[in-house]
């Protein structure tokens, strides 16, 4: 889980290993003349791209991790195709230059009018036209500068970090702000002592109440006043003798 959702923040092997396999395939796509793309395709897929590739019959393990993260690639990646919102029929050999008014050099969506939504419309029109000599180039659709990173790959990947995660997790009653995590790990203390509060806050500390529920101590009460149970809230706050350690020790100043 990620630090802001209430976790450590560790990575998901699994899901970082499919992130490390999609940057090598998407340096095989966008790095098509280098040395090692080029043995690639010759070895292969020498009569195609690599997005048409096949995985073969006796497919080498490193061939066979390319395509995982080519899989990533195309899974996580929008298909980047203009959808009618009818069900008129639609030209599939129409070029994006029928849309561009060749003497202004914008675009002319008078051919898709009723046929696109406004929204799409208006993502179109948002792109900036080239002035026609520019080569066309692979950009990751993810990133401002249109390069594939692991970490955002990572994130494409991973659920928790999908913003219709938090509608797949169990609900329940303890829920703690984003801004309590946020605290805690931005704030400027050693790492054990955000650990500490992180574990506090989780209500993972070994408490006499929690050691007791879990069936691993004789006593829920606390060992200190032994008047109530040993819970967080009463070890931190509410015990008689806690005063004494915020204000009565060197932690106060």
């Amino acid at each position: 889980m990620p630090k802001l959702e209430g976790g450590m923040g560790f990575r998901n092997h699994h899901d970082f290993n499919l992130a490390l396999l999609a940057k090598q395939s998407w340096r095989l796509l966008t790095e098509q003349n280098s040395f090692w793309a080029l043995i690639m395709k010759s070895r292969y897929f020498p009569s195609c791209n690599f997005l048409k590739a096949s995985k073969g019959a006796r497919a080498s393990w490193a061939w066979a991790s390319m395509l995982e993260g080519r899989e990533v690639i195309i899974r996580v990646s929008p298909d980047g195709l203009l959808h009618p919102i009818n069900d008129e029929l639609v030209d599939e050999n129409v070029f994006v230059s029928e849309i561009i008014n060749p003497i202004t050099k914008s675009w002319d969506l008078s051919n898709l009018n009723g046929r696109i939504s406004d929204q799409d419309a208006r993502r179109i029109k948002a792109m900036p036209v080239g002035g026609g000599c520019e080569s066309d180039q692979l950009v990751w659709p993810f990133s401002v500068s249109g390069y594939y990173s692991v970490k955002i790959g990572y994130y494409s990947i991973h659920p928790c970090y999908h913003p219709n995660h938090r509608h797949m997790r169990a609900s329940g009653s303890h829920c703690v702000s984003k801004k309590v995590w946020k605290l805690i790990w931005c704030s400027p203390l050693i790492p054990k002592i955000k650990n500490f509060m992180w574990r506090a806050v989780k209500g993972c500390l070994p408490t006499k109440a929690l050691l007791f529920h879990r069936h691993l101590g004789s006593s829920p009460l606390c060992p200190v006043c032994e008047n109530e149970p040993e819970t967080i809230e009463h070890l931190l706050l509410y015990c008689i003798w806690t005063p004494s350690v915020w204000f009565g020790s060197l932690l106060c100043y």
